[in-house]
């Protein structure tokens, strides 16, 4: 996660192995990307690892997917999410946030807040990623049937 001041900047879906020309609108996006594309995180266990502080780090976690309807979607203000999923597959529910009824107010000291609504489903294998700003509503951890993933936020 990163923390920026931008605003209107929308969801970003690629691949490791694809240049990053693209992203390099915000400081240290593609330096995360880079780090991810680089990184083998399979033998990394779940934490926060700090690269530059708070301005650039990841979170590795091992959990289950659940039915979109367990999920709520979320949105950070101080930070850009980058996804990756390290082994297993997950969806991750997408939708700019426009005037969605929010079900959680925001959480200054955790940077989310939840929302109600609809979502379009973005299928996440290993070797992609995908990048929320703060506009972009996402519920990750969706699937049809559970099942364990291991991820990085970075």
């Amino acid at each position: 996660m990163k923390k920026i001041n931008v605003l209107w900047l929308f969801m970003i879906v690629g691949l490791l192995c694809e240049p990053l020309a693209s992203v390099s609108v915000v400081k240290n996006l593609a330096e995360g990307v880079d780090w991810l594309s680089k990184t083998n995180f399979t033998e990394i266990k779940s934490g926060i690892y700090h690269i530059h502080g708070n301005d650039l780090f990841y979170i590795v976690s091992e959990y289950e997917t659940r039915f979109q309807n367990e999920g709520a979607l979320e949105s950070h203000i101080k930070y850009i999410d980058i996804h990756c999923v390290i082994d297993g597959s997950e969806k991750i529910g997408y939708a700019p946030l426009t005037n969605q009824l929010v079900s959680k107010k925001y959480d200054n000291e955790h940077d989310y807040a939840l929302y109600e609504g609809d979502s379009s489903l973005i299928k996440m294998e290993p070797g992609m990623y995908s990048i929320f700003f703060p506009n972009d509503l996402h519920m990750p951890g969706i699937d049809d049937k559970p099942h364990k993933v291991k991820k990085v936020v970075m």
